[in-house]
């Protein structure tokens, strides 16, 4: 009987003690769990990052287009990779004789690599060889098509005014451009120019 009743109390003492450490064990693997879930994904981060960056970009072979930049982020492991330039961007784009015929600068950029495809954003402005100054809050530039289109409010100033509209397409250099929904072409020494306030939202003249 004395035998029997230390197997019980045994028994009994083994299951308290299981029932005092499941919790402990299950707020210890909360606790891990919340741990890896706060770790941020390595795939989401940059591969790579550089400041005051000074580059050449070359496309089929032939250096196309100079780019400055205070801040570089590489996304590779991405499934769509891209390259981010968050705190401003000038671009100098080339002819075939490395003459620059125009500019671009922007507060943020951003290029993926797949598509062959830039968007730059927040007081965008370009300039032509021709002297044209192009200002919007939006473009893109498809290396392919050799395009760069807006569809945001733009503004064009050149020697004979100014032409405020609605979405833009020019080729890569800022030459034979189009602007669609024109609001209106103002006749101004450039000299002379202020900006244009509108009740746009998207419109950052």
């Amino acid at each position: 009987m004395i035998r029997t009743y230390k197997n019980m109390y045994n028994s009994g003492g083994l299951i308290a003690l299981f029932a005092i450490c499941l919790p402990l064990f299950f707020y210890s693997c909360t606790d891990k769990i919340d741990e890896m879930r706060s770790v941020p994904n390595i795939v989401d981060l940059p591969s790579m990052s550089a400041e005051n960056m000074d580059m050449y970009h070359s496309q089929y072979g032939k250096v196309n287009l100079h780019v400055v930049a205070k801040t570089v982020n590489l996304f590779s492991m991405i499934e769509q990779p891209k390259t981010e330039f968050p705190n401003g961007i000038l671009v100098e784009f080339f002819d075939e004789n490395m003459k620059i015929t125009s500019y671009l600068s922007a507060n943020e950029a951003v290029y993926y690599e797949k598509e062959l495809r830039w968007e730059a954003s927040g007081n965008v402005e370009a300039k032509n060889a021709e002297g044209t100054i192009f200002n919007t809050e939006f473009l893109e530039w498809d290396e392919n098509s050799e395009e760069i289109k807006s569809d945001k409010s733009i503004r064009v100033t050149d020697n004979d005014g100014i032409i405020v509209g609605r979405g833009f397409r020019a080729k890569q250099d800022f030459t034979d451009w189009k602007i669609y929904k024109t609001k209106g072409v103002f006749n101004v020494n450039q000299k002379d120019f202020a900006p244009i306030q509108t009740d746009s939202e998207d419109t950052p003249f």
